[in-house]
């Protein structure tokens, strides 16, 4: 059976029904797109204050919740598939497709992406003019394209967004304590000689006494003869104080250090070129 005269093309599995009117069949297409519309936001919203709870205990991945489309099923698929091959890259961000469907990016697509705090991906379609201008007033990332490998090069760039930072603490360097001296509205300075790398003002130091531990805290003051500075490198002379440690005492040793935060990457992408859909797939 052949059927011209569509709108769009129907998903595999969907019955199409005769109506005795085109009114009667447009009232019908608008409740039965409604029904889905309330469906889907449902879903989407079902995740309670608990299961989140349970979710943050178990260390549950962060998701990417992605809305797609594409202009045929088989573009689809391949679509679907190479995003959820995303997912064996790292445990801790998931891709999850809560909607794929053939056809261009309809409203239908933006409401479910807002409610579900996702993006909408089209392959091969474009975004009417109503979900466009939807899409721009409730700030959802509509993003189409052509080529499956560089769809797949962003989402891999929003996962590797999402990754929670990693900190090293590093030392910056050391000082030794010469002397101390008190300075009115200042407090106690000790006088330092960097011994080895540099101390800057800001970072966090470590001060020992015959090697314990005895404060950390923030060098809120750094200066050199009587000028503040951000620096000061090996081998030079400088003044630290801080107003929550006053009990310097000469031979400490200062160890200057800040946390430095180590860029995360993805294991390095898999060539998708060859999974790009041929012309057969899409006739």
């Amino acid at each position: 059976v052949e059927i011209i005269g569509l709108s769009g093309v129907p998903e595999s599995g969907e019955v199409v029904e005769k109506a005795s009117s085109l009114k009667v069949a447009r009232e019908i297409a608008s409740e039965r797109k409604e029904a889905i519309r309330d469906d889907r936001l449902a879903a989407s919203d079902r995740t309670s204050l608990s299961e989140l709870f349970r979710q943050f205990q178990e260390g549950a991945p962060k998701e990417l919740n992605v809305v797609l489309k594409a202009d045929v099923w088989g573009s689809l698929q391949a679509m679907r598939q190479a995003l959820y091959e995303l997912n064996e890259e790292l445990d801790e961000v998931e891709v999850n497709v809560i909607h794929d469907a053939v056809g261009e990016v309809s409203e239908s697509d933006v409401l479910l992406a807002v409610a579900a705090d996702a993006i909408v991906l089209g392959f091969h379609v474009e975004a009417d003019p109503q979900a466009r201008a939807m899409a721009d007033n409730e700030n959802v990332d509509v993003r189409t394209f052509n080529v499956i490998y560089e769809a797949i090069d962003e989402i891999r760039a929003a996962m590797h967004g999402m990754l929670d930072p990693i900190f090293e603490d590093r030392t910056l360097g050391h000082a030794e304590v010469l002397q101390t001296f008190r300075i009115s509205r200042v407090g106690v300075i000790a006088g330092c000689l960097v011994t080895e790398g540099r101390i800057e003002r800001g970072a966090e130091m470590r001060v020992y006494r015959e090697n314990e531990l005895i404060y950390q805290g923030r060098i809120d003051s750094l200066k050199h003869v009587a000028e503040d500075v951000r620096s000061i490198d090996v081998g030079s002379e400088c003044g630290i104080a801080t107003p929550d440690f006053r009990g310097w005492k000469i031979g400490d040793t200062i160890e200057c250090h800040r946390q430095v935060e180590i860029p995360r990457r993805l294991p390095a992408a898999r060539d998708a070129r060859p999974s790009s859909v041929g012309a057969g797939d899409r006739s």
